[in-house]
């Protein structure tokens, strides 16, 4: 890009007279832009001050992303910031955004104190693609992942050799497929990592069922076009698609739980160690057991054991 060139230095020849101005006019700018630069040292300082002690970049108000399509994961952040957030001396301000690569660069970039929108698996693979560097540090709850059909009603009525969808990225193909293989309907081959897993990893499938993969977000609107839809609760309900058409909703693995996200070079700040502890409250796992929230019953489950 070339530089803009400089203006002329003879401004008559641009419409402009240059007049002389009365002394007690100069000294009277000079001192308004003396108080202005005093009212913007004392702005900066207090917002350095709200930023945090010690250099912290996070204060004690703190923003925590969810994925804006997740009505159980605003929820679930509402009851944190209201009922438990007070007790660590923060402030959680749930923040909604629509995609998951936005909601990983803005916590990774520190525009975002944190996030409960994925999993550790996931988390690792976002950071892979995109150069991201978030951590997982405490796991908050499991999201119910469960097999849905519009032509089905039970699991045990698909038929052998059924057109069985899982989402297509590596994250969350291992889970299906962990997920399958933790309830004895395939078998995977010995010495797997779990979060890994991948069609070729399947070592017995006694119903021959055949595995297709889809994009995240397309279930809900695919799932007359399969036997059967293997994929996170909120894509159905939120898509108004009848709780009849859940088929088999066995305990998500714990690897796959939702995790406390911080950006990495965040982890070690005051505040940031707060809302660690807050997350980590014993009243969560309770909250998420007996709930009666429509928004979170059925949707987000207590961590697993295993």
């Amino acid at each position: 890009m070339s530089s803009a060139q400089e203006p002329s230095a003879d401004r008559s020849t641009r419409g402009f007279e240059i007049k002389k101005r009365r002394p007690w006019l100069w000294i009277a700018a000079a001192i308004v832009a003396l108080a202005a630069v005093a009212t913007g040292a004392v702005f900066v300082l207090g917002a350095g001050d709200k930023a945090g002690a010690n250099g912290d970049h996070f204060g004690t108000d703190l923003k925590v992303a969810f994925l804006s399509t997740d009505g159980a994961q605003e929820a679930f952040l509402k009851y944190v910031a209201s009922e438990i957030a007070a007790q660590y001396d923060i402030k959680i301000e749930p923040t909604g955004i629509g995609d998951p690569n936005q909601v990983q660069a803005a916590v990774s970039n520190g525009e975002i104190a944190a996030t409960v929108y994925a999993h550790a698996p996931w988390l690792a693979q976002s950071d892979a693609a995109n150069g991201t560097k978030v951590t997982p540090t405490e796991p908050v709850f499991q999201w119910a992942y469960s097999l849905w059909s519009a032509k089905y009603a039970s699991f045990d009525a698909v038929p052998d050799g059924a057109k069985i969808a899982i989402l297509d990225d590596p994250a969350n193909t291992a889970q299906a497929l962990q997920l399958l293989a933790s309830n004895d309907v395939i078998s995977l081959k010995s010495q797997v990592d779990p979060s890994k897993a991948t069609l070729n990893d399947i070592a017995s499938n006694p119903r021959h069922l055949q595995f297709q993969q889809i994009a995240f977000g397309t279930a809900a609107r695919t799932l007359n076009d399969f036997d059967g839809i293997l994929s996170y609760n909120f894509e159905f309900v939120a898509a108004g698609i009848p709780l009849k058409d859940k088929i088999f909703a066995p305990p998500a693995p714990r690897i796959f739980a939702a995790q406390l996200g911080i950006g990495t070079k965040y982890v070690d700040e005051a505040s940031i160690k707060r809302l660690i502890k807050a997350f980590a409250d014993p009243r969560i796992q309770q909250y998420l057991a007996d709930t009666t929230d429509p928004a979170v019953r059925g949707q987000l489950a207590p961590v697993s054991a295993k």
